[in-house]
């Protein structure tokens, strides 16, 4: 990164740690534009790339090899990264409200949060794990796993079932098995509302997952709407059941509440949406990708790989929105390649009418989810050499650095003697002056403690290191006796 010595005159908000501003995020480490200070705010650190989960529960992948860590890539931006959830948006005030900070001002502001579990119309009692947020899933799945294992070992049986016929559904329940099957009594259903698995894919890709799925013994059950779960039991709209001991959930997803009681312009299906430049249809300052959004005459299925097409145009258009620039169009492809894993190091390809499977689908899917990593992971150096300090001044550096507090104080036999040097002026009302650990002044009928304290920046996040400064202070105070 260049570094800019122009202060910021525009306040540009990235609204989630997805697929599209993870791109965002690059591009401004590369070529930061003048004069605009960005912010990230996602409710985690941590943001997965979809395409490499079944990798990691199939045991291909570690975490850290499908997560990128926004904290390294935002400070590779310049940017600031702020960890809470938004919970509304005021686009015409165009102010963000967050769970746990108070208002956050933008002059632009783009959305790529993703979507939530889609349950409309399901009655959800208990024993349900939703796959997306994938942030919240891992850990549940962690647990299971460990679970499934020892009571796997000690010859119990184990029953997961999994609701959604996609591509997402198919390749949990081949990793699933794949993990979990060579252990013990293992049973996997997957649960599906079509007709035939992979529906929108093509006759022989069908064909071929559903004899797989035989060979393997993993139950399908066709034409299972489900219409309500409670305790690992799936009940369909024609009053079947599926008894199981967990429930994944990896059919559709719905948009959160909050686009539409802000007042941006949604579908009927509550999706924020946006024209041929990624930006509101209502609000000229919002603009939104990924499966929040829902571009206008491109209806689309929700998959990360329209996210990851709409990042370079979306860089563009905030940039250009912010220098008052003409906007560049995005047109999604209408039709994409599929690459789906089948549990083991083996893959199949699907593009229209084209199907192909094996090992080397499963290198090539490995190699593009690998150099697509690697441009967030892999960060070019941006911190120039730190000074050597002189021979002679060696022997006096601390052990350690110092923290971020005490960092910028003097020792206590040092301030002593600056402070006996000081004049001490009396004033009646002060009881206690210079010397302690607060000043402690007469009011009116009442005591004041006064700290004053002052210690270098240490995180980006402005309201949560007032927090921490007020907290620094405040042992002062209480160190005084205060209440």
């Amino acid at each position: 990164m260049t570094p800019t010595l122009a202060p910021p005159v525009r306040e540009l908000v990235l609204i989630g740690g997805g697929h599209s501003h993870v791109q965002v995020l690059k591009r401004l480490a590369m070529a930061p534009p003048p004069g605009i200070r960005t912010t990230v705010i996602a409710r985690e650190s941590h943001t997965p790339y979809s395409g490499m989960l079944p990798g990691h529960i199939a045991g291909h992948y570690t975490f850290d090899q499908i997560h990128i860590d926004l904290g390294p890539l935002a400070q590779a931006a310049g940017a600031r990264f702020i960890a809470d959830e938004v919970s509304g948006l005021d686009p015409d005030g165009q102010t963000i409200q967050l769970l746990d900070h108070p208002l956050f001002r933008y002059d632009v502001v783009s959305i790529n949060c993703g979507a939530t579990p889609g349950f409309s119309g399901v009655e959800i009692d208990t024993g349900v794990v939703p796959v997306k947020p994938i942030g919240r899933f891992l850990p549940h799945w962690n647990a299971i796993r460990t679970s499934s294992e020892s009571r796997l070992r000690s010859g119990e049986s184990v029953h997961i079932a999994i609701v959604g016929g996609g591509a997402g559904g198919v390749e949990l329940a081949l990793a699933v098995h794949f993990v979990l099957g060579g252990i013990g009594d293992l049973r996997v259903t997957l649960a599906t509302a079509s007709e035939r698995l992979l529906a929108g894919h093509n006759q022989r890709v069908q064909t071929h997952f559903e004899q797989l799925f035989a060979s393997r013994g993993i139950r399908v059950e066709r034409n299972f709407d489900v219409r309500r779960v409670a305790g690992g039991r799936l009940e369909s709209t024609t009053d079947e059941s599926i008894d199981a001991d967990e429930v994944f959930w990896v059919t559709g997803v719905e948009a959160p509440e909050w686009p539409r009681r802000s007042g941006l312009a949604v579908n009927e299906q509550g999706f924020i949406l946006v024209d041929d430049f990624l930006r509101s249809t209502s609000h000229d300052t919002v603009f939104s990708t990924g499966d929040v959004a829902g571009v206008t005459d491109q209806l689309r299925p929700k998959s990360g790989v329209f996210a990851v097409r709409q990042g370079p145009a979306l860089a563009d258009n905030l940039i250009r929105t912010l220098e008052g620039r003409r906007l560049r169009r995005f047109r999604a492809q209408t039709r994409f390649l599929s690459l789906i894993s089948e549990g083991g190091r083996v893959a199949t390809a699907s593009r229209g009418d084209w199907f192909a499977t094996g090992a080397w689908v499963w290198r090539w899917k490995d190699w593009i989810d690998r150099r697509f990593m690697r441009r967030f992971q892999e960060l070019p150096d941006m911190v120039t050499a730190a000074p050597t300090v002189a021979p002679a001044l060696q022997d006096d550096l601390p052990d350690s650095m110092r923290c971020g507090g005490c960092g910028s104080k003097l020792g206590a036999d040092m301030l002593t003697r600056v402070l006996r040097k000081l004049p001490t002026t009396a004033h009646p009302d002060v009881d206690v002056g210079i010397g302690d650990d607060a000043a402690l002044l007469k009011g009116n009928g009442s005591q004041i403690v006064i700290s004053v304290d002052s210690f270098r920046s240490m995180i980006d996040d402005p309201y949560l290191f007032g927090r921490i400064a007020t907290h620094h202070s405040l042992n002062d105070i209480f160190a005084m006796g205060a209440q």
